[in-house]
């Protein structure tokens, strides 16, 4: 998994925040805001414990996982993460803003 995953710049697109057009132009930018990568399997572990608790799917909890480990915020569009991990989670425009 990587800040390259579509998924972020369609949510983007999909809130407003960038239109279609930008977003197909940071597909080629993306890679080189990856400053270090963290193999999934160290983290699946704590992402199950988390996805238990608070009834997320296992992969959104690997987001917050990924946060816990590093001891960062987690800027997401996704209301069911900002809600189930409000000390960890907040909109981009909150954290930005």
């Amino acid at each position: 998994m990587a800040l390259r995953d579509p998924n972020v710049i369609w949510m983007a697109i999909g809130e407003g925040v960038i239109d279609e057009t930008t977003g197909t132009e940071f597909l080629p930018l993306s890679d080189a805001m990856v400053t270090h990568t963290i193999p999934t399997q160290t983290l699946w572990s704590g992402a199950l414990r988390l996805a238990v608790t608070s009834g997320l799917p296992a992969y959104d909890a690997l987001f917050v996982a990924v946060a816990e480990r590093e001891n960062a915020m987690l800027a997401t569009f996704d209301q069911g993460i900002i809600k189930a991990f409000p000390q960890i989670a907040k909109s981009p425009g909150a954290i930005s803003g």
